[in-house]
């Protein structure tokens, strides 16, 4: 329990470093740094409950990783669809959807985490590589517009 809160600096100081690299490449690039930077995170469950503590650590950095991406390219990204207008409500709206299934997705874990860490980390891995797609096919059906 004491390296709680050395693990989540672990995984903060990885957000803040993988946030500006990814940015930097984002200007260069803006479809692989945003799909690269959203697939860094989508296996970060099954190593930190499936891992022990190596796998652990491993998870926390691609935990960071992803949470590095969400609040920059993510956000970068969100920006090229919206007129500049109307980002302060898309953006608001974007982030009510995103706690809300934040919300029902953590209450589910935790209920998963009571049960099953292999349906967890299933579970987690699925949602993920289904926000992906969608991210994916957005992205790159803009992208050939």
């Amino acid at each position: 329990d004491a390296w709680i809160p050395v693990i989540y600096a672990v995984a903060m100081g990885v957000d803040a470093i993988v946030a500006l690299w990814l940015g930097r490449w984002y200007d260069r690039t803006p479809r692989r740094a945003l799909l690269t930077g959203a697939a860094l995170g989508v296996l970060a469950a099954p190593f930190v409950f499936l891992g022990g503590y190596e796998g652990l650590i491993a998870g926390v950095v691609l935990w960071g990783c992803g949470l590095g991406a969400q609040e920059s390219v993510l956000r970068a990204g969100l920006a090229e669809f919206i007129p500049a207008d109307r980002r302060a409500s898309a953006y608001g709206m974007f982030h009510a959807v995103s706690g809300i299934w934040w919300f029902l997705g953590s209450a589910l874990m935790g209920w998963l985490y009571e049960h099953s860490l292999a349906a967890l980390a299933a579970c987690s891995v699925l949602a993920q590589a289904a926000a992906l797609l969608v991210l994916a096919r957005v992205r790159l059906g803009r992208d050939s517009a």
